[in-house]
This record gives structure tokens, sequence and C-alpha cells, in this order.
């Protein structure tokens, strides 16, 4: 949770950052806007790694530690396939805009949180490309998942009710990343309108929508295939799941690895 203490720190400095400066310096409309636009997309991204944080650095260690476990490891691998990868990327992106926050408080510049946004997109496009294409798969790998192993499923509704998570299921909090690549084209377009008057920033976004266009339109496998995949699943899980000995199924897990 030490990321997630450090993100609460950087938000409670963010707001009152913004609140100092629409107090001290006088400034026109138009630089009000752009400078609510940025806070707001700072503010969201803190939210968003919060979310993350708690998934990674909260619920799955959670799942490992516990005894006997309420899945096979090698599901929960299945299910969180790459997401640890955006994690870490989220949160080099929410340190880079802090430092933004700090160096050129009380204004900052619309081109460099931009660009910032964009170098980070750009170096976690395979991560996300990985994540979005593996996606429908793992949110049908929980859901059968939470049927197959009882355990399991009580275990995520216990967390869903921890003010750590929220009060968000993973059913909720597994798609966050598509979400968030969504709500970047807004929070994008919603700089861009007050800064028109800037070429880097318009070349910028140009980039940036494209890169989430891209991203957001990643190919999944196709229905027919996830249905074989489904019966597959099915048979396999329900065959780990017949030893009364939670040693024996896990060491079949680990004899027999699934293969998506």
């Amino acid at each position: 949770m030490h990321g997630s203490v450090q993100a609460t720190d950087r938000g409670r400095t963010a707001v009152s950052q913004q609140e100092s400066a629409s107090e001290v310096w006088d400034v026109g409309e138009a630089e009000v806007a752009t400078q609510e636009a940025i806070h707001s997309l700072i503010g969201t991204e803190i939210s968003f790694s919060h979310q993350l944080d708690y998934v990674q650095g909260v619920l799955l260690p959670s799942l490992h530690a516990a005894r006997p476990p309420p899945a096979p490891t090698n599901i929960l691998s299945f299910i969180f396939y790459k997401l640890h990868v955006i994690q870490e990327a989220h949160q080099l992106l929410l340190d880079r805009l802090v430092a933004h926050q700090a160096e050129q408080f009380p204004i900052l510049k619309p081109d460099a949180v931009l660009s910032t946004l964009l170098d980070s997109l750009l170096l976690v496009q395979d991560g996300y490309r990985a994540f979005m294409g593996h996606f429908e798969e793992a949110k049908f790998a929980l859901n059968d998942a939470m049927t197959l192993y009882p355990a399991f499923r009580t275990f995520l509704d216990h967390a869903s009710r921890s003010p750590a998570s929220g009060e968000q299921h993973l059913l909720a909090l597994l798609p966050t990343p598509f979400i968030r690549l969504q709500a970047y084209r807004s929070h994008v377009l919603d700089i861009r309108q007050h800064v028109r008057d800037s070429e880097s920033s318009s070349q910028a976004v140009e980039l940036l929508m494209e890169i989430t266009d891209d991203l957001l339109s990643t190919p999944h496998r196709p229905a027919s295939e996830r249905e074989c995949l489904g019966d597959a699943w099915r048979a396999r899980e329900r065959s780990l799941a017949a030893p009364a000995l939670w040693g024996v199924r896990e060491e079949r897990a680990r004899q027999e690895p699934f293969v998506a």
C-alpha cells in the first residue's frame, strides 16, 4: 500500500496547490479552464493508481497468501495477465505529473503534461495491447472461477466490502485499464480546446488520439474460439477441483499448465 499512501499525499498536494493558485494568482478565464482540465486529468490518474495499487498490492498478495488458497495460482496469473506492467507504468506517469506540479506551480504547462502522457502510453502500449487482447478471456475466466470455486467468490465478495477496495468488486475493477484509455481521450480533448494556439500540443493530441484508438481496437479472440476455450477451461478446472486436498490440486495445475 506504500504506493497508495504516496498517491493520496500527492492528491492532497494537488488540491491544495490548485486552491492556492485560484486565491493568489490573477489569471484569465481561459487559463483557469486549462488548469482545471489538467488538474482533472491528474486527479483521476490518482484514483486510477489507487485502484491498480489495491488490486496488485493488496488483493492479489492476499489471494496468494490465503491458506488454503481460494483458487489455483495459475488461474490468478491468467486473470491478472499483464496488469502489473500497466500498474508500474501508471505509477511512473503519476510521479512525473506530480513532478510537473512541483516544478511549474502554480501554472502547469499543457505541452509538458500532454507530452508526458504520450511518452507513458508509448512505453506501455505493448502491455496494454496484451491486456486488451486478453481481456475478454480474463473476464470469462474470472466469472467461471467464481462458479467453480465458491471460496474464491466468497473471498472477493468480502474484499469488495473493504474501504481499501473503494467498495468495488474485482468484476468492476478488472476493466479499469480499458475505461482509463477511454477517459484519456476526454481529458486530452478537454485540455486541447483551451490551447488551440500551440502547435506542439496539437501534435501531441493527434498522436494521443491515434494511440488510444489503436489500443482500444485491439482485436480479441473470436467468440467461436472463446467458446472452445471455455469448454476446455471448464473441463480442466472441474477435474482439478475434484481432489479433496489443495496440495493435489496445485500439483496437477503445475503439471498441466493451461495454454490459452
